[in-house]
């Protein structure tokens, strides 16, 4: 049998060859269609925005302790004091303050205080030279300290006719915000020692209103005098010494004040211009 002619076999090659490319080129795009459905996108999805968060350590999650929900600090029931120097017309005084917890709102307070060795610049005045004891309880009422206190002093240099003194006292102490306010109130037993010799009143308040983080200022008046008479002596006031208070906070733990007065009492005399110069350190 005679071969097709070489016409024919070239037209028969080109019909499967064409026949196998249309199909070749079909199978391909069909496999690139379900790759575009399947495949994901070429860029990252956090193109343009913040990267998704990395993956936790599982092992750091497991161990890692929660942090618990803030709650108020419990007392430390430490013991707080102070060291306290004054100078004024009645001469240096010296005061130690320790304060021990009781629970709560009470603490337990005492206090020694020395005295200047030599009689007051003005006769018959409170103090004197003495060493005093007070004790007491502080009661902390929100911003309010109230302190009722009993003192007993003792005249170390035997220069005054009563040597002994029994003073009951009170301190309230306000402190909120930009806000501060004392008052003292003393009350000295001298006759109950000492027959002849004056019981005493003594009231301090003061108010000052922080003007800036470190500086407090305000009103400041006290003023002593006589209860009892003493011979021809009758009870008028002694001091009313009216001025300005300023504090200044030295550290977290250090405090300077000076009162700059003038004393009402003594405004005919000339003698009225006073004041008092405070340090204390407290812990």
């Amino acid at each position: 049998m005679r071969p097709p002619p070489r016409a024919v076999v070239d037209e028969g090659v080109r019909d499967r060859t064409h026949h196998i490319a249309a199909a070749a080129l079909a199978g391909f795009c069909h496999a690139r269609s379900a790759e575009a459905q399947t495949s994901p996108s070429l860029h990252p999805p956090w193109i343009g925005s913040a990267p998704p968060p990395r993956p936790a350590d599982p092992q750091a999650t497991a161990t890692a302790p929660e942090t618990p929900a803030p709650t108020p600090a419990p007392s430390t029931g430490e013991v707080t004091g102070s060291i306290r120097l004054d100078v004024d017309y009645w001469g240096p005084q010296l005061a130690v303050t320790a304060n021990h917890p009781l629970g709560n709102a009470f603490e337990f307070s005492h206090r020694i205080a020395v005295m200047p060795a030599s009689p007051p610049a003005r006769e018959g005045s409170l103090l004197g030279s003495s060493l005093t004891y007070n004790a007491g309880i502080n009661w902390t009422v929100g911003p309010l300290v109230v302190s009722p206190q009993l003192g007993f002093s003792w005249d170390a240099s035997g220069q005054n006719t009563g040597s002994m003194s029994l003073s009951p006292q009170l301190y309230l102490t306000y402190d909120r915000g930009k806000a501060y306010a004392e008052l003292w109130l003393w009350y000295a037993f001298n006759e109950m020692f000492a027959p002849g010799v004056q019981d005493w009143f003594y009231l301090r308040a003061l108010a000052m209103y922080r003007v800036s983080s470190r500086v407090a200022v305000g009103p400041e008046v006290e003023f002593d005098m006589p209860t009892t008479q003493s011979g021809n002596s009758t009870p008028a006031l002694n001091r009313m010494p009216t001025g300005v208070v300023t504090q200044v906070d030295i550290g977290a733990h250090m405090n300077l004040l000076l009162f700059a007065a003038y004393d009402l009492a003594h405004a005919s005399d000339n003698d009225g211009f006073t004041g008092r110069l405070s340090w204390w350190y407290s812990w």
